[in-house]
């Protein structure tokens, strides 16, 4: 019998699947009435009542949920996928900390801790520290006149900048250590509105392939140069005093250049550059400088020196405004270099050069030198010493010498000299008058030793020896 009620079930089941799925979408619980004798199914609403010969029987939609299943094996990973764009540059975040160097904090800590960029360090008091920057973007900045920084240890620089960029020193005292400032492996820094003062060697050194921008400093008493400049590396060098320093003021070295009196961005401001033990500038193997309105003066304390030398294949040029006066040696010295001076090149100020007063004479060239004088340079008042001469310009071994609208006079010893193998050209508005001697004075060369219109005038011994013979 049960086994027949099955069959009947099944059977309604199959043939009224339309009609029980829809009735599921909107109920539970399934009722219907069966036929006992046809096997008949008919759905019925819940609670209504079967027919004779028909039974009542329901069942659920749905039965009660089983239990979960064991979880299956995890799957092979999938492929990795493409990367993805990169993400925008974040923004620095600028950083500004004082370090108050009386009570003990360090401006090397702060660099190494503080990772904020631009770096702005305000200094209060002296430390008394070695400084090595290697980041780039830092200020270095005195809180008052007086601040700064003293090295102690003199085998060391007292602020070293190793290949970093935008690097400035600002209203600093730096002093002590070996080097007071020096910019290594490509460098770049400032220093401005600073003194440098009382180191172990260098005031600045700017070497290997390194920048420096020196402007409105006060750079003194160094044990050797001011400002060495060497390496292939560059400066520019305004409104600054280089003073007392045991060496050359200011030496642009190995295929070095310099702006002396003029910023990178043709900015005039002029420099004193004075009372250095030996030179107050100098130029040394294939280096070149442009000079603009700077003060050169009373160099050579240490028994003798230049105001300018050059050497070595270096190049000179004065343009403008110099007064290269009363050092103890010629106001400039020339071997295998060069030297033209005019006014008015760079839009700058067109004021004329001077070189007067100096103990050695004005001009020493020598050893296949150029000297070009253009527009404007007077040459005047000049002296002898012992082991120099007192000629306005002195022309040895094979030297050459062009003048223009130049002024020789008052010097002591004669006008120019033109000497072994050397030789002079003047063109149009040039004068050597009222010297001591001749004005021009030839000797030793074998041969014709000028051409142009010489004019002189006033000289005590005449205007040109007899050896003088023209091309």
């Amino acid at each position: 019998m049960t086994r027949w009620w099955g069959g009947i079930l099944l059977f309604a089941l199959l043939i009224s699947l339309t009609s029980v799925v829809d009735v599921a979408a909107q109920q539970t619980v399934i009722y219907a009435c069966i036929n006992k004798s046809s096997g008949e199914v008919k759905l019925v609403s819940p609670g209504a009542a079967c027919n004779n010969n028909w039974t009542l029987v329901m069942w659920n939609v749905a039965g009660v949920q089983g239990p979960p299943g064991p979880v299956g094996p995890v799957g092979p990973a999938g492929p990795v996928g493409q990367a993805g764009p990169p993400g925008p540059v974040g923004i620095p975040v600028p950083a500004a900390v004082t370090v108050d160097c009386s009570a003990g904090q360090s401006i090397t800590d702060v660099l190494q801790i503080v990772s904020g960029s631009p770096l702005t360090i305000t200094v209060s008091g002296t430390c008394n520290e070695n400084v090595t920057i290697t980041r780039n973007d830092v200020t270095l900045r005195g809180a008052a006149a007086g601040s700064g920084i003293t090295g102690p240890d003199t085998t060391l620089d007292t602020i070293l900048i190793d290949g970093a960029q935008r690097v400035i020193l600002d209203t600093l005292t730096v002093s002590g250590g070996r080097d007071g400032v020096r910019g290594v492996r490509g460098a770049a820094f400032t220093v401005q509105h600073s003194t440098v003062q009382n180191t172990g060697n260098d005031g600045i050194a700017v070497v290997q392939n390194s920048q420096a921008e020196i402007d409105n400093n006060t750079i003194a008493s160094n044990y050797n140069d001011g400002i060495r400049v060497t390496g292939s590396s560059n400066a520019a060098v305004t409104n600054s005093t280089v003073r007392r320093n045991g060496y050359d003021g200011i030496l642009i070295s190995e295929s070095s250049s310099a702006r002396i009196g003029f910023s990178y961005a043709g900015t005039p401001g002029g420099n004193t550059i004075e009372e250095n033990r030996r030179n107050g500038i100098e130029f040394s193997h294939t280096s070149s400088g442009l000079l603009h309105g700077n003060t050169v003066r009373n160099n050579g304390t240490a028994g003798g020196g230049e105001g300018i030398f050059a050497q070595n294949s270096s190049a000179i040029r004065l343009i403008g405004g110099n007064i290269i006066t009363n050092n103890i040696g010629p106001g400039i010295t020339l071997k295998y270099s060069a030297l033209r001076a005019s006014r008015g090149d760079w839009n700058l100020p067109a004021t004329p050069n001077e070189i007067s007063n100096n103990t050695g004479g004005g001009i020493f060239a020598g050893e296949n030198s150029e000297v070009d004088l253009r527009d404007g340079i007077t040459i005047t008042g000049n002296t002898a010493m012992p082991g120099w001469s007192g000629f306005g310009i002195n022309l040895q071994y094979g030297t050459r010498l062009r003048m223009t609208n130049t002024t020789v006079s008052g010097n002591s010893q004669g006008g120019i000299a033109v000497r072994m193998g050397s030789s002079a050209r003047f063109d149009d508005g040039s004068n050597v008058t009222g010297n001591q001697g001749f004005g021009l004075e030839c000797g030793g060369n074998g041969g014709p030793s000028y051409r142009g219109a010489f004019v002189g005038g006033g000289n005590t011994s005449g205007d040109m020896n007899s050896n003088c013979t023209p091309f």
